[in-house]
Protein backbone atom coordinates (compact mmCIF):
# COMPACT_ATOMS: atom_id res chain seq x y z
CA UNK A 1 0.00 0.00 0.00
CA UNK A 2 3.19 2.20 0.21
CA UNK A 3 1.77 3.71 3.51
CA UNK A 4 3.74 3.39 6.89
CA UNK A 5 2.98 1.36 9.51
CA UNK A 6 2.61 3.84 12.35
CA UNK A 7 0.32 5.92 10.35
CA UNK A 8 -2.04 2.65 9.53
CA UNK A 9 -1.87 1.89 13.13
CA UNK A 10 -3.19 5.05 14.15
CA UNK A 11 -6.26 4.62 11.50
CA UNK A 12 -7.08 1.43 13.26
CA UNK A 13 -6.78 2.58 16.84
CA UNK A 14 -9.37 5.21 15.54
CA UNK A 15 -12.03 2.91 13.82
CA UNK A 16 -11.78 0.41 17.26
CA UNK A 17 -13.08 3.69 19.26
CA UNK A 18 -15.57 4.76 16.91
CA UNK A 19 -17.10 1.56 16.88
CA UNK A 20 -16.89 0.95 20.07
CA UNK A 21 -14.98 -2.15 19.96
CA UNK A 22 -13.19 -1.12 23.31
CA UNK A 23 -16.31 -1.91 25.31
CA UNK A 24 -17.62 -4.74 26.22
CA UNK A 25 -21.30 -5.22 24.04
CA UNK A 26 -22.56 -9.32 24.72
CA UNK A 27 -25.14 -10.86 23.21
CA UNK A 28 -27.45 -9.49 26.43
CA UNK A 29 -28.18 -6.22 24.84
CA UNK A 30 -29.87 -8.00 21.58
CA UNK A 31 -26.52 -8.84 19.20
CA UNK A 32 -25.66 -12.23 18.13
CA UNK A 33 -22.78 -14.31 20.04
CA UNK A 34 -20.89 -14.22 16.17
CA UNK A 35 -21.01 -10.31 16.24
CA UNK A 36 -20.06 -10.15 19.93
CA UNK A 37 -16.71 -12.60 19.27
CA UNK A 38 -15.77 -10.59 16.16
CA UNK A 39 -15.69 -7.70 17.92
CA UNK A 40 -13.97 -8.77 20.32
CA UNK A 41 -11.63 -10.23 18.30
CA UNK A 42 -11.36 -7.17 15.98
CA UNK A 43 -9.98 -5.61 19.38
CA UNK A 44 -7.56 -7.80 20.17
CA UNK A 45 -6.35 -8.06 17.13
CA UNK A 46 -5.81 -4.06 16.75
CA UNK A 47 -4.57 -4.39 20.86
CA UNK A 48 -1.99 -6.39 19.93
CA UNK A 49 -0.61 -4.66 16.46
CA UNK A 50 -0.51 -1.65 19.02
CA UNK A 51 1.69 -2.83 21.38
CA UNK A 52 3.79 -4.96 18.91
CA UNK A 53 4.61 -1.74 16.73
CA UNK A 54 5.10 0.40 19.44
CA UNK A 55 8.13 -1.76 20.70
CA UNK A 56 9.75 -1.89 18.04
CA UNK A 57 9.43 1.28 16.79
CA UNK A 58 10.25 2.90 20.18
CA UNK A 59 7.47 4.78 20.73
CA UNK A 60 4.33 5.22 23.12
CA UNK A 61 1.55 2.59 23.31
CA UNK A 62 -1.36 4.13 21.45
CA UNK A 63 -4.60 2.97 22.89
CA UNK A 64 -3.96 2.68 27.01
CA UNK A 65 -5.16 -0.81 28.42
CA UNK A 66 -7.69 1.31 31.42
CA UNK A 67 -9.32 2.51 28.72
CA UNK A 68 -10.61 -0.62 27.51
CA UNK A 69 -12.98 -3.58 28.94
CA UNK A 70 -10.26 -6.22 27.84
CA UNK A 71 -12.57 -9.27 27.98
CA UNK A 72 -10.93 -11.73 25.70
CA UNK A 73 -12.57 -13.90 23.05
CA UNK A 74 -13.97 -17.44 23.90
CA UNK A 75 -12.12 -20.51 22.25
CA UNK A 76 -15.03 -21.55 20.08
CA UNK A 77 -14.36 -22.68 16.52
CA UNK A 78 -15.60 -20.06 13.52
CA UNK A 79 -18.51 -22.76 12.27
CA UNK A 80 -19.67 -22.90 16.16
CA UNK A 81 -20.12 -19.00 16.28
CA UNK A 82 -22.69 -19.46 13.34
CA UNK A 83 -24.35 -22.72 14.62
CA UNK A 84 -22.55 -25.25 12.68
CA UNK A 85 -20.94 -28.49 13.02
CA UNK A 86 -16.97 -28.28 12.88
CA UNK A 87 -15.70 -29.70 9.88
CA UNK A 88 -12.90 -30.65 11.06
CA UNK A 89 -14.43 -32.54 13.45
CA UNK A 90 -12.99 -30.42 16.36
CA UNK A 91 -14.58 -27.05 18.02
CA UNK A 92 -12.34 -25.63 20.50
CA UNK A 93 -8.45 -24.87 20.26
CA UNK A 94 -8.56 -23.04 17.18
CA UNK A 95 -8.51 -19.84 18.67
CA UNK A 96 -6.48 -20.77 21.76
CA UNK A 97 -3.26 -19.76 20.70
CA UNK A 98 -4.23 -16.78 19.52
CA UNK A 99 -6.01 -16.38 22.83
CA UNK A 100 -2.49 -17.08 24.52
CA UNK A 101 -1.02 -14.09 22.11
CA UNK A 102 -3.73 -11.88 23.81
CA UNK A 103 -2.45 -12.50 27.08
CA UNK A 104 1.21 -11.72 26.16
CA UNK A 105 0.43 -8.64 24.70
CA UNK A 106 -0.86 -7.49 28.14
CA UNK A 107 2.33 -8.21 29.53
CA UNK A 108 4.19 -6.27 26.76
CA UNK A 109 1.70 -3.37 28.04
CA UNK A 110 3.20 -3.62 31.68
CA UNK A 111 6.76 -3.70 30.28
CA UNK A 112 6.22 -0.97 28.38
CA UNK A 113 4.19 0.73 31.23
CA UNK A 114 6.39 0.54 33.99
CA UNK A 115 10.29 -0.18 31.87
CA UNK A 116 9.77 2.89 29.54
CA UNK A 117 8.73 5.58 31.61
CA UNK A 118 10.85 8.44 31.62
CA UNK A 119 9.66 10.36 34.06
CA UNK A 120 10.22 8.20 37.15
CA UNK A 121 8.22 11.12 39.61
CA UNK A 122 4.11 9.90 39.34
CA UNK A 123 1.80 12.55 38.53
CA UNK A 124 -1.15 12.05 41.52
CA UNK A 125 -3.99 11.06 38.79
CA UNK A 126 -1.32 8.17 37.30
CA UNK A 127 -1.38 4.85 39.31
CA UNK A 128 1.00 4.46 41.92
CA UNK A 129 4.90 4.12 41.07
CA UNK A 130 7.11 0.84 41.15
CA UNK A 131 8.84 1.08 44.52
CA UNK A 132 11.49 -1.88 43.98
CA UNK A 133 12.18 -1.92 40.07
CA UNK A 134 14.73 -4.63 40.22
CA UNK A 135 11.39 -6.65 42.34
CA UNK A 136 9.14 -5.81 39.46
CA UNK A 137 11.35 -6.80 36.84
CA UNK A 138 11.39 -10.61 38.27
CA UNK A 139 7.96 -10.86 39.04
CA UNK A 140 7.61 -9.82 35.12
CA UNK A 141 9.98 -12.22 34.05
CA UNK A 142 7.97 -14.89 35.88
CA UNK A 143 4.82 -13.70 34.54
CA UNK A 144 6.64 -14.27 30.99
CA UNK A 145 7.84 -18.11 32.26
CA UNK A 146 4.09 -18.65 33.36
CA UNK A 147 2.87 -17.62 30.13
CA UNK A 148 5.23 -19.85 28.09
CA UNK A 149 4.52 -23.11 30.52
CA UNK A 150 0.83 -22.57 29.60
CA UNK A 151 1.55 -22.39 25.57
CA UNK A 152 -1.83 -24.47 24.40
CA UNK A 153 -0.94 -28.28 22.62
CA UNK A 154 -3.12 -27.63 19.86
CA UNK A 155 -3.59 -29.33 16.27
CA UNK A 156 -0.36 -30.20 14.68
CA UNK A 157 -1.37 -27.90 12.07
CA UNK A 158 -1.01 -25.07 14.28
CA UNK A 159 2.87 -25.52 14.45
CA UNK A 160 3.55 -22.90 13.27
CA UNK A 161 1.56 -20.37 15.43
CA UNK A 162 3.25 -22.41 18.35
CA UNK A 163 6.89 -21.17 16.99
CA UNK A 164 5.60 -17.45 16.90
CA UNK A 165 4.19 -17.57 20.57
CA UNK A 166 8.44 -19.38 21.33
CA UNK A 167 9.63 -15.99 19.26
CA UNK A 168 7.20 -13.71 20.97
CA UNK A 169 8.21 -15.10 24.56
CA UNK A 170 11.93 -14.68 23.72
CA UNK A 171 11.56 -11.21 22.31
CA UNK A 172 9.41 -10.27 25.45
CA UNK A 173 12.14 -11.36 27.66
CA UNK A 174 14.84 -9.36 25.68
CA UNK A 175 12.56 -6.10 26.03
CA UNK A 176 12.78 -6.41 29.77
CA UNK A 177 16.08 -7.38 30.39
CA UNK A 178 18.03 -4.66 28.10
CA UNK A 179 18.75 -1.13 29.32
CA UNK A 180 15.97 0.87 29.60
CA UNK A 181 14.93 4.19 31.61
CA UNK A 182 13.54 2.41 34.29
CA UNK A 183 16.84 0.18 34.04
CA UNK A 184 19.98 1.94 32.61
CA UNK A 185 22.65 -0.60 33.55
CA UNK A 186 21.10 -3.75 33.58
CA UNK A 187 23.34 -6.67 35.13
CA UNK A 188 26.23 -8.61 33.28
CA UNK A 189 23.67 -11.63 33.99
CA UNK A 190 20.80 -10.13 32.07
CA UNK A 191 22.92 -8.62 28.91
CA UNK A 192 24.48 -12.29 28.98
CA UNK A 193 21.01 -13.57 29.12
CA UNK A 194 19.80 -11.70 26.09
CA UNK A 195 22.70 -13.02 24.08
CA UNK A 196 21.87 -16.36 24.28
CA UNK A 197 17.80 -15.83 23.47
CA UNK A 198 19.14 -13.54 21.02
CA UNK A 199 20.84 -16.46 19.07
CA UNK A 200 18.25 -19.02 19.88
CA UNK A 201 15.78 -17.00 18.38
CA UNK A 202 18.02 -16.92 15.18
CA UNK A 203 18.18 -20.66 15.55
CA UNK A 204 14.21 -20.90 15.42
CA UNK A 205 14.10 -18.75 12.23
CA UNK A 206 16.58 -21.01 10.46
CA UNK A 207 14.21 -23.90 11.24
CA UNK A 208 11.20 -22.28 9.97
CA UNK A 209 13.19 -21.54 6.93
CA UNK A 210 14.51 -25.04 6.89
CA UNK A 211 10.97 -26.65 7.10
CA UNK A 212 9.36 -24.24 4.86
CA UNK A 213 7.50 -22.41 6.74
CA UNK A 214 9.20 -18.86 7.27
CA UNK A 215 6.76 -15.96 6.21
CA UNK A 216 8.94 -13.38 4.75
CA UNK A 217 6.93 -10.03 6.00
CA UNK A 218 8.34 -7.33 7.96
CA UNK A 219 7.95 -8.78 11.33
CA UNK A 220 10.24 -11.60 10.53
CA UNK A 221 13.03 -9.14 9.06
CA UNK A 222 12.88 -6.53 11.82
CA UNK A 223 12.78 -10.05 14.34
CA UNK A 224 16.15 -11.52 12.64
CA UNK A 225 18.00 -7.98 12.41
CA UNK A 226 16.93 -7.57 16.26
CA UNK A 227 18.27 -10.60 17.49
CA UNK A 228 21.51 -10.00 15.77
CA UNK A 229 22.40 -6.37 16.82
CA UNK A 230 21.23 -7.24 20.54
CA UNK A 231 23.75 -9.97 20.11
CA UNK A 232 27.09 -8.21 18.96
CA UNK A 233 25.55 -5.27 21.25
CA UNK A 234 25.56 -8.03 24.36
CA UNK A 235 29.17 -9.17 23.46
CA UNK A 236 30.54 -5.53 23.12
CA UNK A 237 29.11 -4.32 25.96
CA UNK A 238 30.43 -7.46 28.36
CA UNK A 239 33.78 -8.25 27.91
CA UNK A 240 33.66 -11.64 30.43
CA UNK A 241 30.89 -12.64 27.31
CA UNK A 242 33.21 -12.23 24.59
CA UNK A 243 36.15 -13.76 26.48
CA UNK A 244 34.19 -16.72 26.90
CA UNK A 245 32.39 -17.12 23.65
CA UNK A 246 34.30 -19.38 20.54
CA UNK A 247 35.02 -17.12 17.80
CA UNK A 248 33.96 -20.21 15.46
CA UNK A 249 30.55 -20.53 17.22
CA UNK A 250 29.76 -16.88 16.95
CA UNK A 251 30.76 -16.50 12.99
CA UNK A 252 28.63 -19.63 12.38
CA UNK A 253 26.11 -17.76 14.32
CA UNK A 254 26.38 -14.66 12.18
CA UNK A 255 26.42 -16.69 8.75
CA UNK A 256 22.94 -17.94 9.75
CA UNK A 257 22.04 -14.33 10.64
CA UNK A 258 23.05 -13.34 7.20
CA UNK A 259 21.84 -16.25 5.39
CA UNK A 260 18.37 -15.40 6.83
CA UNK A 261 18.73 -11.62 5.87
CA UNK A 262 19.68 -12.53 2.04
CA UNK A 263 16.80 -15.11 1.73
CA UNK A 264 14.92 -11.94 3.00
CA UNK A 265 16.40 -9.61 0.12
CA UNK A 266 14.27 -11.72 -2.73
CA UNK A 267 11.39 -10.04 -0.76
CA UNK A 268 12.43 -6.56 0.87
CA UNK A 269 14.84 -5.20 -1.76
CA UNK A 270 15.98 -2.86 1.30
CA UNK A 271 17.09 -6.23 3.25
CA UNK A 272 20.39 -6.35 0.84
CA UNK A 273 21.65 -3.09 2.56
CA UNK A 274 20.84 -4.38 5.89
CA UNK A 275 22.88 -7.68 5.21
CA UNK A 276 26.03 -5.67 3.94
CA UNK A 277 25.43 -3.53 7.05
CA UNK A 278 24.89 -6.42 9.54
CA UNK A 279 28.31 -8.14 7.70
CA UNK A 280 30.08 -5.41 8.42
CA UNK A 281 28.88 -4.87 11.91
CA UNK A 282 29.78 -8.54 12.24
CA UNK A 283 33.38 -8.61 11.66
CA UNK A 284 34.13 -5.58 13.52
CA UNK A 285 33.03 -7.41 16.33
CA UNK A 286 35.09 -10.41 15.41
CA UNK A 287 38.29 -8.46 15.13
CA UNK A 288 37.22 -6.28 18.01
CA UNK A 289 37.39 -9.65 20.24
CA UNK A 290 40.81 -10.94 18.84
CA UNK A 291 42.44 -8.15 19.43
CA UNK A 292 41.20 -8.11 22.81
CA UNK A 293 42.05 -11.69 23.81
CA UNK A 294 46.00 -11.02 22.51
CA UNK A 295 46.02 -8.19 25.23
CA UNK A 296 47.67 -8.25 28.24
CA UNK A 297 44.98 -8.97 31.20
CA UNK A 298 45.60 -5.25 32.85
CA UNK A 299 45.28 -3.83 29.38
CA UNK A 300 42.65 -5.76 29.19
CA UNK A 301 40.98 -4.75 31.91
CA UNK A 302 41.45 -0.99 31.31
CA UNK A 303 39.79 -1.25 27.70
CA UNK A 304 36.72 -3.09 29.74
CA UNK A 305 36.65 0.22 32.19
CA UNK A 306 36.83 2.61 29.04
CA UNK A 307 35.33 0.86 25.67
CA UNK A 308 33.09 -1.54 27.07
CA UNK A 309 30.95 -2.72 30.10
CA UNK A 310 30.46 0.47 30.71
CA UNK A 311 32.29 0.20 27.26
CA UNK A 312 28.89 0.82 25.60
CA UNK A 313 27.17 3.77 26.96
CA UNK A 314 24.26 2.81 28.23
CA UNK A 315 21.51 4.85 26.42
CA UNK A 316 17.89 4.68 28.68
CA UNK A 317 16.32 4.63 25.15
CA UNK A 318 17.77 1.26 24.36
CA UNK A 319 15.40 -0.36 25.57
CA UNK A 320 12.89 0.61 22.21
CA UNK A 321 13.08 -0.23 19.03
CA UNK A 322 12.51 2.61 16.62
CA UNK A 323 10.96 3.64 13.44
CA UNK A 324 11.72 2.93 10.21
CA UNK A 325 11.79 6.83 10.21
CA UNK A 326 15.64 7.20 10.55
CA UNK A 327 18.80 8.92 10.64
CA UNK A 328 21.27 8.56 7.87
CA UNK A 329 23.36 5.25 9.16
CA UNK A 330 26.80 6.93 7.31
CA UNK A 331 27.17 9.31 10.12
CA UNK A 332 27.48 6.59 12.62
CA UNK A 333 29.15 4.34 10.12
CA UNK A 334 31.89 6.01 7.84
CA UNK A 335 32.40 4.44 4.37
CA UNK A 336 29.20 2.48 4.30
CA UNK A 337 26.80 3.33 1.68
CA UNK A 338 23.49 2.18 0.71
CA UNK A 339 24.32 0.61 -2.44
CA UNK A 340 26.47 -1.75 -1.23
CA UNK A 341 25.24 -5.39 -2.68
CA UNK A 342 25.16 -9.03 -0.66
CA UNK A 343 28.41 -10.34 -0.63
CA UNK A 344 29.13 -12.71 -3.11
CA UNK A 345 29.14 -16.06 -1.91
CA UNK A 346 32.55 -17.81 -1.20
CA UNK A 347 34.21 -21.67 -2.32
CA UNK A 348 32.97 -23.83 0.26
CA UNK A 349 36.45 -25.21 0.24
CA UNK A 350 37.51 -22.23 2.05
CA UNK A 351 37.76 -22.81 6.03
CA UNK A 352 35.07 -21.03 8.00
CA UNK A 353 37.24 -17.99 9.32
CA UNK A 354 38.19 -17.70 5.15
CA UNK A 355 35.08 -17.49 3.89
CA UNK A 356 33.96 -15.05 7.01
CA UNK A 357 36.52 -12.74 5.76
CA UNK A 358 36.45 -12.83 2.43
CA UNK A 359 35.15 -9.83 2.05
CA UNK A 360 37.43 -7.28 4.23
CA UNK A 361 34.67 -5.55 6.98
CA UNK A 362 34.39 -1.06 6.51
CA UNK A 363 35.88 0.52 9.48
CA UNK A 364 34.46 1.53 12.23
CA UNK A 365 34.05 1.98 15.80
CA UNK A 366 31.06 -0.01 17.54
CA UNK A 367 31.74 0.84 20.50
CA UNK A 368 31.21 4.52 19.69
CA UNK A 369 27.46 4.03 18.84
CA UNK A 370 25.86 5.21 22.50
CA UNK A 371 22.17 4.05 21.16
CA UNK A 372 21.22 0.64 19.45
CA UNK A 373 17.86 2.29 18.45
CA UNK A 374 19.70 4.46 15.96
CA UNK A 375 21.10 1.63 14.17
CA UNK A 376 17.68 0.25 13.42
CA UNK A 377 16.06 2.96 12.76
CA UNK A 378 18.45 3.32 9.87
CA UNK A 379 18.38 -0.30 8.96
CA UNK A 380 14.72 0.07 8.27
CA UNK A 381 14.67 3.98 6.77
CA UNK A 382 14.00 2.31 3.48
CA UNK A 383 11.33 0.02 3.95
CA UNK A 384 9.33 3.95 4.51
CA UNK A 385 8.09 5.77 1.63
CA UNK A 386 8.52 8.91 0.75
CA UNK A 387 5.15 10.61 0.55
CA UNK A 388 6.20 12.35 -2.38
CA UNK A 389 6.25 8.55 -4.22
CA UNK A 390 2.79 8.03 -2.67
CA UNK A 391 0.21 7.78 -5.74
CA UNK A 392 -3.25 8.51 -5.17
Amino acid sequence: MRLNVWYLNYHCIAAVLELGLQRNVTTSSGISLLDQEMRTRVFWTIFTLDRTIATMMGRPIGLRDEACELRLPQDLDDHALVGEQDVDGYSAGNMALSIHLFKLSKINSEIKYVANSIVREVPSYAYPPISDIRAWQRSTLAQLDQWASTIPQTHPRHAYVRTLCELRYYSMRILLLRPSPAIPKPSIESLTECYGLSWRAIHVYDKLYRQDMLVHDWLVLHGIIFSTITALYCIRAVPQLAQKTELDELMNNLSLSLSLVSVAGEHWSGAKRSRQILDDMGKSTIKWMKTLRTTHNSELNHGAATNTGSHVPMNPNMSELTSPLGTNLGGMFPGLNSANAVSAATPSSLSLEDRFWADPPQQFDFGDITNVDDIMHSLFEEFVPQMNNIQD
